[in-house]
């Protein structure tokens, strides 16, 4: 069997970090070392993570200043002892069949693969709800397809986490530290330094819904990293993948539209991002507007633009009122 090293970043994350663990630990595939990498938390994460060392072997504990989700994976990588890295978020969860499932795809093979998620409410666990239901058939790609596939937003995401990688392709590949949406560049280049990639039908990886995390919320200042990172990854593509921008471009889009969406109706604090997003948009709608391949979702959406932006935000955040 092939050990797997398993990092986990936490900070802050005492309310699931005990049910994180326990879910890892119940793995059918035992073969790993569990990376716990406590970010400078202030709560009581590190102290629960802790205690976990003594209880099984295959857990090991760090404690760094706080640095980021990104300094938290590149430095559990420097402690990784694994052929294969996976990465799950402290306060998310996994089915027992996870790792069975991400190393079966693997050895068809390629030099990633990757599962589908699910979502869980703040409250949730795992072991209370039952994933939704997949063919659980193993497809391969290579390199092109695979960057369809994920920039298209079909199947899996850009999210470091639900997939399962060969060390060898960290070597000259880190996360951008003291960026958010910091995944969304680095998969693009993982996918791209890859022969091939695996996907299985099945959903194992449980993402929390959590009002306060990262991705979900109002919009900040800070939140324009996913406009610098989308100029970065549209760059790269270009460079590397010059076939697949057109797919470049939508999830590019994408990303910058859920960032318009969570600013305000009547936005005067962040009105020069606004405008620098809407801009963008507005740009990079004329690379894929007859792009198929796309979900209708994303076509939807740039068509939608031609609208104008008041009225662009006004049916987006109705849309997402509704869910």
């Amino acid at each position: 069997m092939t050990l797997i090293s398993i990092i986990v970043p936490i900070y802050n994350v005492e309310a699931y970090i005990e049910k994180i663990i326990i879910s890892i630990l119940k793995q059918t595939y035992t073969e790993f070392e569990l990376l716990l990498i406590d970010d400078g938390s202030t709560d009581q994460s590190g102290e629960i993570a802790r205690a976990f060392v003594n209880q099984d072997e295959r857990v090991h504990y760090y404690r760094k200043e706080n640095g980021g989700l990104s300094d938290a994976r590149n430095y559990g990588m420097q402690y990784a002892t694994g052929e294969w890295i996976n990465f799950i978020d402290g306060d998310d969860e996994v089915t027992s069949t996870y790792l069975a499932h991400l190393v079966e795809a693997k050895e068809r093979g390629t030099q990633i693969a990757v599962a589908r998620f699910f979502n869980i409410q703040e409250d949730e666990h795992v072991d209370e709800v039952t994933p939704p239901q997949y063919s659980g058939e193993i497809s391969v790609q290579d390199t092109d397809a695979a960057l369809k596939t994920v920039l298209s937003q079909k199947k899996y995401e850009v999210s470091a986490w639900a997939k399962l990688y060969d060390r060898e392709l960290f070597k000259d590949i880190q996360y951008p530290v003291g960026k958010l949406y910091e995944d969304f560049y680095t998969t693009v280049q993982l996918i791209d330094h890859s022969k091939q990639v695996a996907f299985i039908d099945v959903a194992d990886y449980a993402y929390r819904l959590r009002q306060s995390s990262i991705s979900a919320g109002t919009f900040s200042a800070k939140k324009m990293d996913g406009v610098e990172l989308s100029e970065a990854m549209i760059n790269y593509v270009k460079a590397h993948r010059p076939k697949e921008l057109s797919f470049a471009y939508a999830r590019a889009f994408s990303t910058l539209a859920s960032l318009l969406l969570q600013m305000p109706a009547e936005n005067t604090t962040f009105a020069q991002q606004e405008q620098k997003i809407w801009s963008l948009m507005e740009s990079y709608r004329y690379h894929f507007l007859f792009n198929f391949q796309l979900r209708f979702k994303t076509l939807f959406a740039a068509w939608t633009t031609f609208l104008g932006k008041r009225a662009f935000k006004k049916l987006g955040q109705h849309n997402v009122n509704r869910k």
